[in-house]
């Protein structure tokens, strides 16, 4: 296995928007390669890619931890209901409320229309929806997330700033790309490949951060074998340690559980799941070699066998 022409770009030069687009479309990424090792050739090369509610919130929380400055920039809180307990919450709140004064003829509108309502009968009572506008507006340009999701991301963010272990994780480079060319048969063929690292400290070391249902050592074992963290870390592991010139130390996953408490736990990886992962990869890229000469991205074609499952016995 070879690698060339390796390329690496910082945060302030290549945005994530900039890394997932344009040129780089051509690149193969982890997050390819493992739909490529664990699905049919053709979900990876032509699935619907949707962003999921999971991947939103995976990477506000990324944002809130490695780039607080950007977060304030791209994100606000939209307001609740339990900010303001003495706002009218609701349409029907506010009907009820006009009930209450002996107000006529709004048993049809909606929104703004009661709110205006409201506004004339009441000018200090307040909508809610009244207030989440305006906040809207002194927001402009940014993404507005429940106030529920947004006071959990600054909580996560606090539970993984409280360790000093997790800070010196971040003392370096964060959101580095890497783009380069690899070759699994010395030299005759040769594929793009692509890979984003969360965090390259100063002590040269790989850290992802990941989000997580449950950040046990057991359970979370099993979820970064099973969503192919192995195979997305290795990649980022060789790609490195050829641009840098010198092996580094085993990659981190920074695992912390989305339920509160929050609780946070950095495992490092082991050479045997890397070396696994480097299979996995490679693997991959040989099915894309193929698919890409024969022009056919199926399970295989034909008739197969059936298979059984293998809890049957």
């Amino acid at each position: 296995m070879k690698f060339r022409n390796i390329e690496i770009f910082s945060r302030e030069n290549l945005s994530n928007e900039e890394y997932h687009s344009g040129v780089y479309n051509s690149f193969l990424s982890g997050s390819y390669l493992h739909k490529l090792f664990s699905d049919c050739p053709a979900a990876a090369e032509y699935g619907e890619h949707k962003a999921s509610a999971a991947l939103h919130f995976g990477t506000a929380t990324h944002t809130a931890f490695l780039e607080p400055t950007e977060f304030a920039k791209e994100y606000y809180r939209i307001p609740c209901a339990e900010d303001y307990p003495d706002a009218l919450p609701t349409d029907t709140a506010i009907k009820a409320f006009l009930k209450s004064l002996g107000v006529k003829g709004y048993t049809t509108k909606k929104g703004a229309e009661l709110c205006k309502l409201v506004t004339q009968c009441d000018p200090e009572k307040k909508c809610l929806a009244d207030i989440v506008q305006l906040e809207q507006l002194k927001n402009e340009g940014k993404e507005g997330l429940p106030a529920k999701t947004f006071d959990q991301v600054m909580l996560m963010r606090d539970t993984l700033l409280a360790d000093p272990e997790n800070t010196k994780l971040t003392s370096g480079h964060i959101e580095v790309s890497l783009f380069g060319e690899i070759s699994l048969d010395d030299g005759e063929t040769w594929n793009k490949v692509k890979v984003r690292l969360d965090m390259l400290n100063e002590e040269s070391q790989i850290t992802d951060y990941k989000t997580t249902g449950d950040a046990s050592p057991e359970e979370f074992g099993k979820s970064a074998h099973r969503f192919g963290y192995w195979l997305k870390m290795a990649l980022q592991y060789d790609l490195s340690c050829a641009y840098i010139g010198t092996p580094l130390p085993m990659p981190i996953l920074l695992a912390q559980s989305k339920n509160s408490p929050y609780i946070a736990q950095a495992y490092r990886m082991t050479q045997e799941q890397i070396e696994k992962g480097r299979e996995q990869y490679q693997s991959a890229i040989r099915v894309y070699n193929s698919c890409k000469e024969n022009g056919f991205w199926a399970y295989g074609g034909g008739v197969m066998e059936l298979q059984t499952p293998g809890w049957v016995k």
